[in-house]
Formats: structure tokens, C-alpha cells, sequence
């Protein structure tokens, strides 16, 4: 099964960058899967704490259930 490019949004700190994911096969709709699809990297301030969040565009589905927004957030100290 083949997912295509989607749009995603990256924010660290607040600061936002967008992309297009690069295109991925998977064997079956209910497969999990390792698979890098962007790549984002920036510069912090040493000994700070960094807020990070993903929303990638999927609009597609997994198990059976629609999924419009795959999100993420996290503080990485």
C-alpha cells in the first residue's frame, strides 16, 4: 500500500516550518511501520528546555478509522 506525500508542520518553540513528507509503502493498511519521511533540524540554546510539536496531514486511514491530523507534542529538556 502506498501513502503518498502529505503535508506536515513542524513547531519548536513556536516557530513553525512546513513541508511535503516523502511518499512510503507499507504491506497492509494495519501495519505499523519505521519509516523517516521528514527531517527538521534547529539550532537551541544550550541547558533550555525545547517545546516540539508534528501535525502531518495524512487524511487517510488506519484500521479501519479515518485520520485527518497524525499529532504529536513534547518538551525535551
Amino acid at each position: 500500500m502506498e501513502i503518498g506525500r502529505r503535508s506536515i508542520a513542524i513547531s519548536v518553540n513556536g516557530s513553525t516550518s512546513g513541508g511535503m513528507t516523502s511518499a512510503f509503502s507499507v504491506d497492509s493498511p494495519n501495519s505499523q511501520t519505521d519509516t523517516l519521511i521528514y527531517t527538521y533540524s534547529t539550532t537551541v540554546a544550550k541547558g533550555s528546555s525545547v517545546s516540539v510539536s508534528v501535525d502531518w496531514n495524512y487524511k487517510g486511514q488506519y484500521s479501519g478509522r479515518d485520520l485527518d491530523v497524525i499529532s504529536s507534542s513534547s518538551t525535551i529538556f
